[in-house]
């Protein structure tokens, strides 16, 4: 008498594909940010069932992020789930530095993969700009001298610049960035 016992092979799976932000990106992350990737299974049928999220300033320690406490840690969290990505809350990444980042996922049968490829991400906040000219209402006066100060990571690239009058501003749904100026430029 024959008999056979198929076992399935229990492979891990291969180290995921990071997707966002791509490497060497500066983003505002003082708000929160996403960073998203792709599991990548080596074994039929498999799942994500796990992923881990490491990050590391530059001479600084690997970090592990705890999406149930939605904290860092400095030792390997495990978070259960099948999520493609992680939505960070504000205030957890500090701007104007640079981090390495990474992920390894974990598959329904409990292997790990391997870690996926560095990528860096530099943490950045939105610029902030002050309009230092003209002060007060200019009257009488076709072509203002308009002067700011820009504070930010990146240099400034480009402006707008929308002059609205009282009575744009004071209709009802009046919106700076969508209603019709009086004048516009760019």
């Amino acid at each position: 008498i024959f008999s056979m016992q198929l076992v399935p092979l229990v492979r891990a799976p291969s180290a995921p594909s990071l997707i966002s932000p791509p490497s060497g990106a500066l983003v505002d992350l003082s708000q929160g940010g996403n960073f998203s990737w792709r599991y990548n299974p080596v074994s039929p049928g498999d799942t994500q069932a796990g992923w881990y999220f490491r990050r590391k300033a530059s001479g600084g320690s690997d970090e592990y992020w705890n999406e149930a406490t939605k904290s860092w840690q400095g030792s390997a969290a495990l978070n259960v789930g099948n999520a493609a990505g992680v939505a960070f809350p504000a205030g957890k990444w500090t701007s104007g530095t640079t981090y390495v980042w990474s992920v390894r996922t974990r598959s329904s049968t409990g292997s790990d993969s391997t870690w996926a490829n560095d990528r860096t991400v530099t943490a950045t906040s939105a610029p902030v700009v002050v309009v230092t000219g003209p002060t007060g209402i200019v009257y009488g006066e076709s072509t203002p001298l308009i002067e700011w100060t820009y504070t930010g990571l990146d240099p400034q690239r480009s402006f707008e610049v929308a002059v609205f009058t009282e009575a744009q501003m004071a209709a009802s749904g009046f919106d700076p960035a969508t209603s019709d100026a009086t004048w516009r430029t760019w």
